[in-house]
């Protein structure tokens, strides 16, 4: 397949890796919705490709079960993804960095062996589909029930009368009279439209300025004189009492100093500084290294390795066995009862009474 004829995202790719590492024997799949507010989803995988060389780099993070074989685990998780990546996207698979970040226990029996490790099959396994036949039934149709019979009374359509229609009214047709006839009117000539001379316009004249009035004497009356208001009498002063001011302190000021005179000496004269006249920069050459070719070893390829199965024994446990009932044989009366320890190192008890033939307990 040519990588160059399509576009595959990162996504899919980690998607097909994550799937790939969860069909090896040992990988926790964990859900981040029920690990918590803080929890993470796992199997992690970050994929990085390189489209010019069409390659890929990924990254992955796993919890392992535990107790189990971390490194045959890590080396099957490379061995498969880099199988899956390989034929389902058609990109060479670089390099696959592992992070085993926790470890979970298992039960005793779901403990994850080498041997487990060896039947796990590392390129993609295809699976058989099974279709069941479909067996068709024809439909049964049930034979047809005979219907109950239903009495009417008769007596609701005896008493229903006839209703008579009247005749159609016949529509007499009405002859409409004919439209008047359009009459012919005579206009008149046209009148021939005489000129009217205007007269010329007058010519304005210029208004007459009348002249000047005398002025009138104008005679002012003279005033009248004020007359006298009466005004009401002043009421009479309060008395109003005032406390005693406080003694007053005399205030010592101090007598004002006389103002000093303050020479000032004429200032000093600034004395021009000389600076050198600037030389121009001396040109540095430096000598330039020659570039050193760096031959990059071609990457050797992986090697087989053959791991020959190990025995691996099993610890047998013998079947346990029923115990065997105990039987307390003792004579005391009806109404006393047997106190016996559950275990040297309990103060805990077991009280017994006595049965109805006072012998067996």
């Amino acid at each position: 397949m040519d990588p160059a004829s399509y576009r595959i995202s990162e996504k899919a790719v980690e998607r097909v890796a994550e799937v790939a590492v969860l069909t090896v024997p040992g990988v926790r799949e964990i859900d981040a919705k029920l690990a918590g507010l803080a929890g993470r989803s796992f199997p992690r995988v970050d994929a990085q490709i390189d489209r010019p060389a069409s390659s890929v780099i990924l990254d992955v993070e796993i919890v392992s079960s535990y107790p189990a074989p971390v490194g045959a685990i890590t080396d099957e998780i490379r061995q498969t993804v880099g199988s899956h990546v390989e034929t389902l996207t058609g990109l060479a698979v670089q390099k696959v960095n592992i992070v085993v970040a926790d470890a979970e226990a298992t039960a005793l029996g779901d403990r994850v062996t080498r041997n487990d490790l060896l039947r796990h099959p590392t390129d993609i396994a295809p699976t058989a589909i099974r279709v069941t036949r479909s067996e068709v039934a024809s439909p049964v149709v049930q034979p047809p029930m005979k219907l109950a019979e239903i009495d009417v009374d008769d007596s609701l359509y005896r008493n229903l009368q006839p209703v008579h229609t009247p005749a159609p009214m016949q529509i007499k047709h009405v002859t409409a009279p004919l439209p008047p006839r359009p009459r012919t009117v005579e206009a008149p000539a046209p009148q021939h439209v005489i000129h009217v001379d205007t007269p010329e316009p007058a010519r304005p004249v210029s208004p007459e300025r009348p002249e000047p009035a005398p002025l009138r004497a104008v005679s002012i009356a003279r005033p009248t004189r004020p007359r006298p208001v009466s005004t009401p009498a002043p009421a009479p002063l309060k008395q109003i009492t005032v406390n005693q001011f406080a003694p007053r302190v005399p205030v010592e000021r101090p007598a004002p100093q006389p103002l000093r005179l303050i020479e000032v000496t004429r200032p000093s004269q600034l004395a021009p500084v000389s600076l050198p006249a600037q030389k121009p920069l001396a040109q540095i050459e430096v000598a330039r290294l020659g570039h050193v070719d760096v031959v990059k070893p071609m990457p050797e390829p992986l090697r087989a390795i053959s791991v020959p199965p190990l025995n691996v024994v099993e610890p047998h446990v013998p079947p346990q066995r029923p115990l065997a009932p105990v039987i307390i044989e003792a004579e005391f009366a009806a109404d006393d009862a047997l106190e016996l320890p559950l275990s040297e190192n309990t103060a805990q008890t077991v009280r017994i009474r006595p049965s109805d033939d006072n012998k067996e307990v």
